[in-house]
């Protein structure tokens, strides 16, 4: 191993094989770069209150292999992986940072757009197409991904679905997604940064089609999934998260078909078959999570 300090920027170790080059700022490391023998770059990373900010590996040929992404915790958050026989392109700032990335199809139809900036510092654009070209989605992130815009498109570019967030919170106070004709396909409600919202989804007639309300990002309350007739499919009931809740599920002439209770975290429950006139067909029946009655009618 051969351990060589330039000066309190920069250091320089070599372990078999590999050699690592350190920079520092502030007596903090401020970069770190692995090299090949050839002293290719091999893999590179940044950091930020020695916390790793940003990585990225390079095959021999120095073309990009993977790269890493990372919030401001140091906590990894996506990969991205690069072939060289894949169909892409890359462009790259004289830093070597990739500028523009472009996936293609098998016909070269490009189908991924990614564009970075020089600090690379996580403020890129993200884009995908349909086989037509026109633009399926659409992402910005600022700020190393927690600030972001989506919008995704139909393929005649009729917007489906449009959200904006803040520190990883949704801020639309309602999110409209639209089928192809611009009726509406579904809408959630916000209330108190998504701590309480209700979903409901329609069928292409404007019927209700789900109707659900959450809270604390669980299920609360009444979820209800009608037939395209008006007529209950299923309709459950959730109180404290689970814990204790009931479900019905019909058949399409209102008969019911399954009936659950369940009480205490599932340990205590009911199951409850039908048959489509409306007789019992068979019937389980659980306590402390052991099965103590199953009959069959």
């Amino acid at each position: 191993m051969i351990y060589v300090l330039y000066n309190n920027r920069t250091e320089k170790s070599c372990f078999f094989s590999t050699c690592t080059e350190r920079k520092y700022k502030n007596w903090k490391i401020n970069e770190s770069t692995d090299f090949y023998e050839d002293w290719s770059i091999k893999e590179k990373r940044k950091y930020k209150n020695w916390k790793i900010s940003e990585s990225m590996a390079f095959y021999e040929s120095w073309s990009v292999k993977e790269k890493w992404f990372y919030n401001s915790n140091g906590n990894l958050l996506d990969i991205e992986y690069y072939d060289p026989n894949w169909n892409n392109t890359v462009e790259y700032y004289e830093n070597w940072q990739i500028k523009i990335f472009r996936d293609y199809r098998s016909n070269w139809k490009l189908r991924t757009e990614k564009f970075y900036n020089e600090k690379w510092d996580y403020d890129w654009k993200r884009i995908t197409y349909h086989e037509n070209w026109q633009i399926e989605e659409e992402k910005h992130f600022i700020d190393w991904k927690r600030d972001w815009k989506y919008i995704a498109y139909y393929e005649n570019w009729q917007v489906r679905v449009e959200e904006n967030y803040k520190d990883w919170i949704l801020q639309n106070d309602k999110v409209i997604e639209y089928y192809e004709n611009w009726k509406i396909r579904s809408e959630s409600n916000y209330k108190d940064w998504k701590v309480e919202w209700k979903y409901t989804s329609y069928y292409e007639n404007w019927q209700v089609e789900h109707v659900e309300f959450w809270k604390n990002d669980k299920p609360s309350g009444r979820h209800i999934r009608y037939y395209e007739n008006w007529q209950i499919e299923f309709d459950e009931y959730y109180k404290d998260w689970l814990l204790d809740w009931r479900k019905n599920e019909y058949y399409e002439n209102w008969q019911v078909h399954i009936k659950w209770k369940f009480k205490d975290g599932k340990e205590d429950w009911e199951w409850i078959y039908y048959h489509r006139n409306g007789e019992i067909e068979r019937k389980y029946v659980y306590k402390n999570g052991k099965l103590i009655e199953s009959n069959y009618y």
